[in-house]
């Protein structure tokens, strides 16, 4: 339960373990041949390491530049490599096995219940969350927009703290304001600070617009300037001691669409679902309406074998200009090995039940 990245050394069988959380939160890298092996929770940290080549991955570096790269195995460096998510890696001097330990069940069911039983469940499960990544030994820090994500987060931190089994001290709000524009919220912020009487810190990037990427921010942290506004505010949390942050962000980053949920409502005959989802409920004739449900509601159900024989023989999109013919090709190679991988678990579902 929670975010964890580990490796234990086992001196008497002279094996490393190494494991990482279910969702992939915290990351570890690691390089292996047959005369050594270094793992780390930052690729830069590997480098310290002399010997290592330091070489881009040519393939992992065409996928960056069309937006279709994940980081799920292999990485933009030749032969560094990222533990996946839900995986765990066991090295001797002989060999190597890397498992699969955990796996989400997508047509997993609730017990049916009444609403209440529903909201108690919620809260359980949410209080466990946010219990669990609250081992901090010094202070917490929250950020809090005003959403309810963040809300939520810091209204539940406060709470474990009031029943005395979560933080010992109350968890600082972190805020970024925007006096005077219509996406400020600090009023949002404020309402739940004074309710909960939290001691707060805000930062206002237009204040000091120069980008003020913080020190310590690895090199191998992608930096978007759009994130710079972040800097001040993390400078200001660590010198208030602060070294956990809680935030609201990971929901936009996980929940996203699969690219199944017409599949999903046309198997549940959901028809109300399928025809706000294709567009049809505002132009049955549009033939780009019957285009999306075809493709994204029937064709899903077509057998796995049948989608990968037929694959070779469809038309592919042209690929953007930067990258050359071969490389070209080895985008849309990758791309369409995980599309089927992803297909080989859902596809049968959907066809079945």
């Amino acid at each position: 339960i929670g975010d964890f990245a580990f490796a234990i050394y086992d001196s008497l069988a002279q094996t490393i373990f190494c494991a990482r959380d279910p969702v992939g939160v915290r990351p570890l890298y690691y390089y292996l041949n047959h005369a050594r092996f270094r793992c780390a929770s930052e690729m830069d940290a590997l480098f310290a390491d002399p010997s290592l080549p330091r070489r881009p991955n040519l393939d992992a570096v065409a996928l960056y530049i069309t937006r279709n790269y994940t980081e799920h195995e292999t990485t933009v460096y030749e032969g560094v490599c990222a533990l996946p998510a839900a995986h765990h890696l066991t090295v001797s001097r002989t060999t190597a096995k890397l498992r699969r330990y955990w796996k989400p069940d997508p047509w997993c069911r609730l017990p049916p219940m009444d609403d209440d039983g529903y909201a108690r469940l919620l809260a359980e499960t949410f209080q466990l969350v946010v219990q669990s990544r609250a081992r901090a030994t010094g202070p917490l820090g929250v950020t809090v927009s005003g959403g309810l994500d963040s809300s939520a987060v810091a209204a539940q931190l406060e709470l474990l703290r009031r029943q005395n089994v979560g933080p010992p001290t109350q968890a600082t709000a972190l805020h970024v304001s925007y006096p005077g524009l219509s996406c400020d919220e600090t009023r949002h912020c404020e309402t739940l600070v004074n309710h909960f009487k939290l001691p707060c810190t805000r930062t206002d990037p237009l204040a000091n617009p120069e980008d003020t990427r913080p020190a310590m921010v690895g090199p191998d942290v992608f930096w978007n300037p759009m994130t710079g506004a972040y800097g001040e505010l993390l400078g200001r949390a660590a010198s208030l001691g602060v070294r956990t942050i809680f935030t609201g962000e990971v929901p936009d980053l996980y929940f996203f669409p699969t690219g199944l949920e017409v599949a999903d409502a046309v198997r549940q005959r959901r028809w109300r679902s399928v025809a706000v989802a294709t567009g049809l409920h505002l132009a049955p004739g549009s033939v780009d309406s019957w285009r999306r449900l075809w493709r994204g509601g029937f064709s899903r159900m077509v057998p796995h074998r049948l989608r990968m024989a037929v694959r070779p023989y469809r038309r592919h999109s042209p690929e953007p200009p930067p990258l050359t013919p071969r490389f070209q090709a080895r985008v849309r190679a990758s791309r369409d090995a995980r599309q089927l991988a992803r297909e080989a678990i859902t596809a049968p579902d959907l066809a079945t039940r």
